[in-house]
């Protein structure tokens, strides 16, 4: 069994070729922010190299995957709950990937 905290940011996801994808639009290629929030920590994500160990972990043929996004949490929200105690504020929180 596995226990999370559930955050509450707003879902961000990037793709293996470096997109960004907001809760419901794309996020442009040279947009610094989203939400006021710093996009460093997202655009730092390596979704292709999540990719390949995903892929190998689980047997997959590379080319069966026409789409890859990691998703999180963007701490857009701070001052909410113990996020700056917990150092989560204005960071990228993994949790799922689509394929």
């Amino acid at each position: 069994m596995t226990l999370s905290q559930k955050y509450d940011g707003t879902n961000v996801g990037v793709d293996e070729f470096g997109k960004a994808y907001g809760r419901n639009r794309m996020i442009g290629d040279k947009d610094s922010h989203y939400m006021k929030t710093d996009l460093k920590c997202v655009r730092s994500i390596d979704a292709a190299k999540i990719k390949m160990a995903f892929v190998e972990e689980c047997g997959l043929q590379m080319e069966n995957i026409k789409r890859f996004v990691v998703y999180g949490e963007l701490m857009c929200n701070s001052g909410l709950f113990d996020y700056d105690t917990a150092g989560v504020s204005k960071t990228f929180q993994l949790f799922g990937i689509m394929i």
